[in-house]
């Protein structure tokens, strides 16, 4: 299976690249994830 490097962490990825194992997903990553931040609502 492929495999990406994020956060100093090696995850699993079937070949669209979704996580096999979602449990791994912390909120560690999450905070570390380089996607669209949400603005804050005032």
């Amino acid at each position: 299976m492929p495999t990406i490097e994020f956060a100093g962490r090696t995850l699993e990825v079937n070949e669209e690249g979704f996580l096999l194992h979602p449990e791994e997903w912390d909120d560690d990553l999450a905070g570390t994830w380089p996607g669209p931040r949400r603005a804050s609502r005032p």
